[in-house]
């Protein structure tokens, strides 16, 4: 046994000394390698590290991430989605997008407590951090839920947020929110009105019947409003006479003289009392001249100077003043029961040429070379101021068969309106000679007592006794009849006056009525 081990370990020894000496060699031509030889190793470890991907930044992280989470989002995985968002949450800084991610889950799930908390935490952090199209969608959001939880103030201010951040058209539903809140809530008629107006030419197909109540509601309610007879500091609320003198708007009464009202201060000069004043109370015409006022009353003609702001009566004039039309420096006044006159430079002349235009005088309007007079008992009288003639529309056109002329208005297109106590209204067409009878029974009219008319850019208007306004559209060719329902305080009008964009018309009883044209104009549904 012994013999056998020892015969056997010779050879093993030899086997683990070749092992050793395999490796010295091995090392040691590694270590003796060429110096080109390694530059050649180190210079495609070189290359393969450059193919190598770069590691990813934190923002890059944070960009990809929040994009899984509104991939997730967007296919209604919202449980997965807020995973991420919190995981977000923890890992990095405040940022403007988690929120808002947040904030849309919240919408999705219907609960809009925890969407305003998420879209108020934006502004805490800096919406600017948000795209445009975000910031937009944020204070859109913001808007329509605090508006839904009744805090206007809050939504009156996003929404102007949302629309100067649009570079875009602005939708018909915002703009009838701002002209609520503005309206309703701040009471801030004006802005209400520029809002109003933005969307009144916008397609309204689209914006939902409750939308369009509201717009209807918010048309009449800034179309119309009402300048009671306190404002003006008068103590009788039957308006017959009114007249616009740029700011000033003149306004006469039946029973409770005459006063001045600043439309854009809103402030009012009562003249009643002292040297200064106007005495007399039943105020039937006002003629505004460039120097003067002129004023109609049951006591006489009267006059106010401008420049020294001072009354004068016209001491020859004592009886009843109907009417008063100024042309060039001639004024024409037309009384009742004293005939026709007109001022010169000797003083005032009377009109007369056999039986006309009589002694009873309505109204007045000049017209190219022709005065037009409308009498109580003659019908229509026309002078030519020219040749100083005079003679009875009967012979121009027998179909004016009123009598009692009260009104009269000549429009751009040359036709005569000649409104009557009674019978109705008439229209000359003076290029065809042809006269055309509208009236209550016709149709056309809500009542056949016509009082007063104008012409605005939306049509003519024709004040009633009983019937409200009857409007015409600018075309020719629909009637229309304004009452209470669509704005007036009353339905006697017996004086209107026009400065765009309004048209004042006077009541008898409820001071006067302002209709605000501008908002016509906008709008596709006519006045109502």
């Amino acid at each position: 046994m012994r013999r056998w081990s020892k015969g056997l370990i010779f050879p093993f020894l030899a086997l683990i000394l070749g092992w050793v000496l395999s490796a010295i060699i091995l090392i040691s031509g590694c270590q003796s390698k060429s110096p080109a030889r390694e530059e050649q190793v180190q210079g495609r470890s070189g290359e393969y590290g450059d193919m190598l991907p770069a590691p990813e930044t934190e923002e890059q992280i944070l960009r990809r991430r929040l994009a899984a989470a509104g991939e997730h989002f967007q296919n209604g995985r919202y449980e997965r989605s807020l995973e991420i968002i919190r995981e977000l949450e923890i890992a990095n800084a405040p940022n403007a997008e988690i929120p808002y991610l947040r904030a849309r889950i919240a919408m999705a799930q219907k609960d809009s407590t925890l969407a305003l908390f998420h879209l108020k935490k934006i502004l805490d952090i800096g919406v600017q951090q948000l795209g445009l199209d975000q910031k937009r969608d944020v204070y859109r959001l913001l808007a329509s839920l605090s508006y839904d939880s009744r805090d206007f103030e809050q939504a009156y201010r996003y929404f102007l947020e949302m629309v100067n951040l649009s570079d875009q058209e602005v939708s018909t539903a915002t703009w009838i929110r701002l002209a609520e809140i503005a309206f309703y809530t701040r009471g801030d008629e004006a802005a209400a009105k520029i809002y109003l107006l933005n969307c009144l030419s916008a397609d309204l197909s689209d914006i939902g019947e409750a939308n369009r109540r509201l717009l209807d509601r918010l048309s009449r309610a800034l179309r119309w409003s009402t300048l009671e007879a306190e404002q003006f500091g008068l103590s009788d609320a039957n308006v017959s006479a009114l007249q616009i003198d740029g700011d000033d708007l003149w306004i006469g009464t039946w029973n409770g003289g005459i006063s001045r009202y600043s439309v854009g201060s809103g402030e009012s000069t009562l003249y009643r009392v002292g040297s200064e004043s106007l005495t007399p109370r039943t105020v039937r015409t006002i003629e505004v001249t460039p120097a003067r006022v002129w004023i109609g009353t049951y006591q006489g003609l009267f006059q106010y100077k401008k420049s020294t702001s001072r009354w004068q009566e016209m001491q020859f004039f004592g009886d009843k003043v109907e009417a008063l039309e100024a042309v060039g420096e001639t004024v024409f006044v037309g009384t009742l029961g004293r005939g026709l006159w007109r001022s010169t430079a000797r003083g005032w002349e009377k009109i007369t040429q056999g039986g006309l235009p009589g002694e009873f005088i309505n109204c007045l309007v000049a017209s190219d070379d022709y005065l037009l007079i409308g009498t109580l008992n003659l019908g229509l009288v026309v002078l030519d101021l020219h040749t100083g003639r005079l003679r009875s529309f009967d012979s121009i056109n027998p179909d004016l068969t009123a009598r009692n002329v009260i009104t009269l208005l000549v429009d751009d297109e040359d036709n005569l309106w000649i409104g009557t106590y009674g019978e109705g209204l008439y229209r000359w067409d003076r290029r065809e000679n042809a006269v055309e009878h509208f009236s209550k029974a016709s149709g056309q009219l809500a009542d056949d007592w016509v009082l007063c008319a104008v012409q605005a850019r939306t049509g003519l208007y024709f004040g009633t006794f009983g019937g409200g306004v009857t409007h015409l559209s600018a075309q020719g060719r629909s009637w229309q009849q304004i009452g209470l329902r669509q704005g007036l305080a009353a339905l006697d009008i017996s004086a209107v006056t026009y400065s765009p964009p309004r048209l004042y018309f006077g009541t008898l009883g409820s001071g006067i009525s302002v209709l605000d044209e501008s908002l016509v104009l906008g709008g596709t549904r006519g006045i109502e």
